[in-house]
């Protein structure tokens, strides 16, 4: 039975940026939710997929599923338990973040990079508003939430961009099988024809 995906965004974009490849993915006829939208009450087998900041939960959310095969993380932070997100990136960054917070919360992810970077990677004017409007200013303590020791499932990496070749290598390291995709962080909005094709992929790596 072909496996049903489970899209897991990340806290700080929100789930409108799996809205697209969840849209593809219907289309062809595969069972798909989108965490935070719709009812994951999925049928196994089931692959759970995160982008950026959710690789991290992806151990979390994966206990609650039956018949997980296994998680694929897109250009996503691998699971690190006993740490923090703020223990990931460069300490000046963390702390320029907790910097701008108002009323204790974040600003949303968009503003961390500036309106020339996001119009670089979504050039569409009006898909752009949407994914900027969606994506929530989080409260200041996300970024410091200590991730949970529990049972990894098997996984695959998928690198959308150079960003996250750290990542890569650590996969690699890791044991698990890496997919190169030559495109950019946010493709999940952009390319989500390709980014279907490549959770296929994925998925039929976890099977072997």
């Amino acid at each position: 039975m072909r496996p049903g995906y489970l899209l897991v965004a990340s806290p700080f974009t929100g789930p409108f940026a799996w809205s697209r490849v969840a849209g593809e993915l219907r289309a062809r006829g595969t069972r798909v939710a989108v965490e935070g939208v719709d009812d994951v009450d999925l049928a196994p087998p089931v692959v759970v997929v995160g982008h950026s900041g959710a690789g991290p939960h992806l151990p979390r959310v994966s206990i609650h599923l039956e018949g997980v095969r296994g998680i694929v993380l897109v250009d996503a932070l691998l699971p690190h338990p006993g740490r923090s997100w703020a223990q990931t990136v460069p300490d000046e960054f963390a702390a320029r973040l907790r910097a701008q917070a108002v009323d204790g919360r974040l600003p949303p992810w968009p503003q961390w990079w500036g309106e020339d970077r996001m119009r670089a990677l979504v050039p569409d004017d009006a898909l752009r508003d949407t994914f900027v409007q969606s994506c929530p200013a989080v409260p200041v303590d996300v970024i410091d939430e200590v991730m949970p020791e529990l049972p990894e499932p098997p996984g695959v990496f998928v690198q959308l961009s150079d960003a996250y070749a750290p990542e890569t290598a650590a996969a690699r390291a890791h044991g698990w099988p890496v997919l190169v995709i030559d495109a950019h962080h946010l493709a999940p909005l952009t390319a989500p024809r390709e980014i279907a094709d490549t959770l296929g992929r994925a998925a039929a790596l976890l099977a072997q």
